[in-house]
């Protein structure tokens, strides 16, 4: 299976026009149209419940998974190559909340819309699917709302290698997990999140794109002691003002 070398440091390629394949020449997985933009369908449980594992008083937990989606948000809508944010959420308050901070956030030349849907899905895999089916035509990927250290610019650049092929996906940083999963068409998704997801997304036909290990897209945050390196500015924010401890500094 190929792996296809991302560079976040270098400008990411423009998506290809409607019936072009990338560089002249398309793979033999490759789309066969191509695209103006993506949507990223983003989904969110509802934060009331929502990442149990991280060892903290439920109030300041919620708040921290809203702020994680907000910087996650925030940063795929001023992706280049992204037509579309699609949250998929369970409660429709996270929807408001984090869809008007991300559209507040003035930190991108340009931002893609970011609109909100209500699931009635109850794993995740479901949700998935069901927010692909609001998608319409054209590209999505998926990408879950915990990982508040991507940049625009990581995002941007693996968009554009998965341009390349019909399925392709990244892994977490521990190379088990997945975050971002992309195809050509909704209908190709073909979700399996869950344990060894990587592997069996990659089993599944996805092509694996390979970032480096502390590339924000692979950094999910699932644990307490996965919040000291994040560098997302709203989560960064929220987790030094509950003195629970400090992040990391940003990078300069």
């Amino acid at each position: 299976m190929e792996d296809v070398l991302v560079d976040p440091a270098s400008p990411p390629e423009p998506a290809p026009a409607a019936g072009a394949c990338p560089g002249g020449t398309g793979p033999a997985d490759g789309p066969s149209s191509g695209s103006s933009g993506w949507t990223v369908v983003m989904p969110l449980k509802a934060s009331a419940r929502g990442k149990s594992r991280i060892d903290l008083a439920p109030d300041l937990r919620r708040r921290l998974v809203l702020m994680m989606a907000t910087d996650a948000v925030t940063a795929v809508a001023g992706a280049p190559g992204v037509a579309r944010v699609l949250l998929v959420v369970e409660d429709p308050d996270d929807g408001r909340t984090i869809a008007d901070a991300a559209r507040a956030a003035p930190v991108h030349d340009r931002s893609a819309p970011v609109d909100a849907h209500v699931t009635a899905a109850t794993s995740l895999n479901a949700a998935i699917r069901d927010g692909a089916a609001q998608a319409g035509e054209g590209p999505v990927a998926v990408l879950p709302c915990d990982v508040p250290s991507a940049t625009a610019a990581e995002i941007g650049a693996a968009l554009a290698a998965a341009h390349r092929h019909a399925r392709a996906v990244v892994a977490d940083a521990d190379g088990i997990g997945t975050t971002l999963l992309a195809a050509q068409h909704g209908r190709d998704l073909n979700p399996r999140y869950g344990p060894d997801s990587w592997r069996r997304h990659v089993d599944d036909g996805a092509v694996p794109l390979d970032l480096p290990a502390g590339s924000g897209l692979r950094r999910d945050v699932d644990l307490r002691s996965d919040l000291a390196a994040v560098t997302g500015p709203a989560t960064r924010r929220a987790w030094r003002d509950s003195g629970e401890g400090a992040p990391a500094s940003a990078p300069a």
